[in-house]
């Protein structure tokens, strides 16, 4: 199917599943037989170059798998655990080592980051767009059924409610 028949959205998503299926194959989910099938969920960032010229419209520049959190009962005093896995917060990790490192060594044409005028804080070059994927809806917090219009009631709603009184 050619770029220009897909919608934006779809094109960013095979983006994303590109990046994972070129990486090797250690790790990833199996087949381990009939109706033993191991899954995982995905996500990556993409950044979208809106420049009339621009050779390549979309990299993926950050990707992440994942579907666990821990329990605070398995948290360590340390700090030394990751205590949320998900694969969007495991994509936004990637993320933004690669914002650091090309903050240190810009690497890509154009630079991602472009300065404000006036201002030495770095912003997102205007000429780049940057999108999210992820396969799976989020869960918890994050998740649609957990969000309330303003229309529904101006209250927290009840779950968060609970779990900050706890």
């Amino acid at each position: 199917m050619a770029a220009a028949d897909t919608s934006l959205a779809d094109q960013i998503a095979q983006c994303v599943i590109d990046s994972y299926r070129a990486l090797p194959k250690r790790g990833k989910p199996t087949s381990k037989g009939p109706d033993k099938e191991e899954w995982t969920v995905l996500a990556g960032f993409v950044i979208e170059d809106t420049r009339p010229e621009a050779s390549q419209r979309l990299t993926c520049v950050a990707l992440g798998t994942g579907l666990k959190c821990l329990h605070s009962k398995q948290l360590r005093p340390f700090g030394d655990t990751v205590h949320d896995s998900h694969a969007e917060v495991v994509a936004r990790r990637a993320l933004v080592v690669y914002l650091m490192n090309q903050l240190h060594q810009p690497q890509t044409m154009p630079p991602v980051f472009g300065t404000h005028s006036g201002s030495a804080k770095h912003r997102l070059n205007s000429q780049l767009l940057l999108h999210l994927y992820t396969s799976q809806c989020p869960c918890g917090d994050a998740s649609v059924d957990s969000l309330k219009t303003a229309e529904d009631e101006d209250e927290e709603p009840q779950l968060k409610r609970r779990r900050v009184n706890d």
